[in-house]
């Protein structure tokens, strides 16, 4: 079973606030592995994935905030 993965590149600027300037839905494919070496199995919470489960940053970008409000519910948001 694969997973879809997006989500934004953010920077923060002079001014402390976050600005999203890539998303990265067309950059990666959807894929189950490449989902569990970033975030772990969907029912293991593994030490050694890449990003694992952080939640959403906040403060956050508004690009990012937005995709949250018109997109599915993260599964595993990091």
């Amino acid at each position: 079973m694969s997973a879809d993965i997006s989500g934004w590149v953010e920077i923060q600027d002079q001014n402390d606030h976050w600005q999203g300037i890539m998303q990265i839905d067309h950059l990666v494919q959807r894929s189950h592995r490449m989902f569990s070496h970033l975030f772990g199995d969907k029912d293991n919470d593994d030490l050694d994935v890449i990003v694992g489960r952080r939640g959403i940053p906040v403060p956050h970008s508004v690009e990012v905030g937005r995709s949250l409000q018109s997109g599915p519910d993260p599964i595993h948001p990091s």
